[in-house]
């Protein structure tokens, strides 16, 4: 809206004006719904029952505020767990959908390092994704 109204007093034609403001929605839509989404969503994901359970009890305790916060405070929630030991089941919990890697073995897209090596077999992963480690061990 500012860009049509500064489009309207820069440029003699309304045509012009429209231009301005239509480039700056483009760049911003191609920005904030394509090349975000996909730079995140590989790196950084939340699991969406967490992200509306979330979403009610920040807007229970805070209102709007709250409802509008909700979704960062559980992104930061998620990368504090994420780095403490102690917590990483719940940051695991927290992240989002399981994802194949590149070898085959089922890990979380959020955090490939959570799984630790113990017996042969990966540990914290579903009981249908057990894979042993050495051909030894089939």
């Amino acid at each position: 809206m500012i860009f049509f109204f500064v489009g309207i007093f820069t440029f003699s034609s309304i045509w012009e004006a429209f231009i301005t403001a239509l480039i700056y929605l483009a760049i911003h839509i191609l920005e904030g719904e394509t090349i975000t989404p996909l730079l995140l969503a590989r790196r950084f994901t939340l699991n969406p029952v967490m992200v509306i359970s979330s979403l009610l009890f920040w807007d229970w305790l805070w209102g709007i505020p709250g409802a509008l916060l909700s979704t960062p405070l559980l992104a930061v929630l998620k990368i504090v767990c994420d780095h403490i030991e102690a917590l990483m089941p719940l940051g695991h919990l927290i992240g989002g959908s399981f994802g194949e890697t590149e070898n085959g073995i089922t890990s979380s897209r959020a955090d490939p390092g959570i799984f630790e090596r113990g017996s042969g077999v990966l540990l914290a992963t579903p009981v249908s994704n057990i894979i042993p480690f050495s051909k030894s061990a089939q």
